[in-house]
């Protein structure tokens, strides 16, 4: 399964020692809560994180940010059953945190991501088109969003949209020129759609960036094979026009 990725880091400037006193001295401060949930859920520290965020909604059942973390927490289940039933919830804690707050474009682009990864668990093309509604939302909300773009790409590709989601891909790539995962991941749609030389020049973007990156030289074995694969192939469709052509 697909790592999602929320793209949300701690605040710098407040620990936790920091965060628990604030607290004592607000105690009805609902973000606090939260704030302390995504420390602690930065740390791997799970089980008190989603402790944290449940104190958080008890406190503003309103606060689109704790519904908002609880859709990361809910995604880390192992089984394919609780896979499934994580991905629900967390499809519908991040909806509930765009109905809350409507204008936020990292929710759009949560809801996107974990839809694709749902989507992959799925016959049909339901999630990949609910997916691509998200990107757009978090793109209408902002338009220089380089991993939006790469999620609109994502789901055009699963919706067979080969055409789409290369422009996407080239515009997310324009957008961050040095990101190893938009590169990758654009250099494995080309070698899907059979254009080895752009695929393997963008896996070695993606390798220049990230020189150590698993995922990085996954692709690059994934883009091999697939190229191996297809070179026969060709040869016998080249052979067989040759023969059939006057």
């Amino acid at each position: 399964m697909e790592k999602p990725h929320h793209g949300l880091q701690p605040p710098h400037d407040l620990g936790e020692l920091r965060l628990r006193r604030l607290m004592a001295a607000m105690p009805g401060e609902a973000r606090l809560h939260a704030l302390l949930g995504l420390h602690l859920l930065s740390q791997g520290r799970k089980r008190q994180a989603r402790a944290a965020i449940e104190d958080a909604l008890r406190l503003d059942p309103r606060l689109a940010y704790a519904h908002f973390l609880t859709s990361i927490i809910a995604c880390g289940s192992h089984s394919m059953w609780r896979i499934r039933r994580g991905l629900n919830r967390s499809i519908a804690q991040a909806r509930e945190a765009i109905r809350l707050d409507p204008d936020e474009a990292t929710y759009q682009e949560w809801l996107s991501e974990i839809l694709l990864i749902r989507q992959s668990l799925s016959f049909g093309r339901r999630f990949a088109r609910e997916a691509l509604d998200a990107a757009d939302g978090a793109l209408r909300l902002d338009p220089q969003n380089a991993r939006a773009y790469l999620l609109r790409a994502r789901a055009l590709g699963r919706l067979k949209q080969r055409q789409a989601s290369t422009v996407a891909f080239r515009e997310a790539r324009t957008l961050a020129p040095e990101s190893p995962e938009i590169a990758r991941a654009f250099g494995l749609h080309l070698a899907r759609l059979g254009d080895f030389s752009g695929a393997e020049a963008q896996l070695g973007d993606a390798l220049r960036f990230q020189s150590d990156s698993r995922e990085t030289l996954r692709a690059l074995r994934l883009f091999h094979m697939r190229r191996r694969l297809s070179e026969p192939f060709l040869a016998l469709v080249t052979i067989l026009r040759r023969r059939c052509l006057p």
